[in-house]
């Protein structure tokens, strides 16, 4: 299952698998035989407000002269 979820005031996808051969030991220390994985909402780039790492580096690449705005703090682990 997929649900968004707010963390930290920021927009987060909670996607949900259960994996009956996988069992997963909780903090608490029960287990489970399902895991959860976060991921990020990518939010677009407005104006000259970015958002995402790569699409600030693109905006850049295309205009060195340019105004760029981070909208939040980015990470480039998403850029190849």
């Amino acid at each position: 299952s997929i649900e968004e979820e707010i963390i930290e005031n920021k927009k987060i996808f909670k996607i949900h698998a259960d994996t009956p051969e996988l069992v997963v030991r909780k903090k608490d220390g029960s287990l489970s035989k399902g895991f959860d994985y976060y991921m990020e909402r990518v939010i677009p780039h407005d104006g000259d407000i970015y958002y995402d790492f790569k699409d600030l580096i693109s905006a850049m690449t295309s205009n060195p002269t340019g105004t760029f705005i981070l909208g939040r703090d980015i990470s480039s682990r998403n850029v190849k």
